[in-house]
């Protein structure tokens, strides 16, 4: 009974974490959105409007144009941080959409062959359960770019039997394990403890296979019924491929 409480407050405590941690996450997003992000947009038109007024044989043109292209870079990066602090596609257009961009994004930005299968899996769940969803998918993507040194990867998200199946596996290099406690308590672990307390909160079950030289993968099952959208569809409705 006792360890049961112990458990329950652990929960709690990492639900309110997470909490806070999206709250301030939206919070730096928007002011990088109204803040940076503005002002950068108002240096590139000026930047413009200056080179268009001075004649293409100026020096100084191709300086201006130059200047015009670094706030243009600026301005991606600017807005690549906004969306993995506050992915906009995941409050416009769903958490479907916001994981099918996000693989799109990390398909176009490295050399890795990514192939997925993702199921349409809107309204399914609250939108809490969405956020944890959407972080558990781009901790496992992330992983594979900066740690996996892999060639090839392939996701796939699907409903069945009554569960969010999420399958992250990739062709790379592989590691041994870590125990995820440990992990956790050492701040190592490839985000492994990470995505624990995200399966945790949502009531699920995860499993990661790897080893040197074998690539990795991850499988995720999370119960729709513990988590599910009073306003979500028939759960019989979803394609089950």
């Amino acid at each position: 009974m006792r360890l049961d409480r112990q458990r329950a407050l652990q929960l709690a405590l990492s639900k309110q974490f997470f909490q806070g941690q999206e709250l301030e996450r939206k919070r730096i997003a928007v002011n990088l959105h109204d803040g940076l992000g503005q002002n950068l947009i108002v240096i590139k038109n000026q930047l413009r409007l200056i080179a268009e007024a001075i004649p293409s044989t100026h020096e100084d043109k191709q300086k201006l144009v130059a200047l015009e292209g670094i706030v243009t870079q600026a301005i991606d990066e600017v807005r690549r941080i906004i969306n993995d602090l506050r992915p906009w596609h995941l409050d416009q257009l769903g958490i479907t959409r916001a994981i099918k961009s996000m693989l799109e994004f990390a398909a176009s930005t490295s050399r890795i062959d990514f192939a997925a299968h993702v199921e349409d899996i809107d309204s399914l769940f609250t939108k809490d359960a969405e956020i944890h969803i959407y972080r558990i998918v781009q901790e496992g993507i992330n992983n594979i770019l900066k740690h996996s040194q892999a060639t090839e990867a392939v996701v796939v998200i699907m409903i069945q039997d009554d569960h969010l199946r999420i399958s992250i596996r990739d062709n790379g290099k592989g590691f041994i394990v870590p125990n995820v406690e440990e992990s956790m308590i050492k701040g190592i672990g490839h985000g492994l403890g990470t995505i624990a307390e995200r399966v945790r909160i949502l009531g699920g079950q995860w499993k990661i296979e790897s080893a040197p030289g074998a690539g990795t993968r991850l499988s995720i099952e999370i119960p729709l019924n513990k988590n599910q959208s009073r306003y979500g569809g028939e759960i019989e409705n979803i394609d089950r491929r």
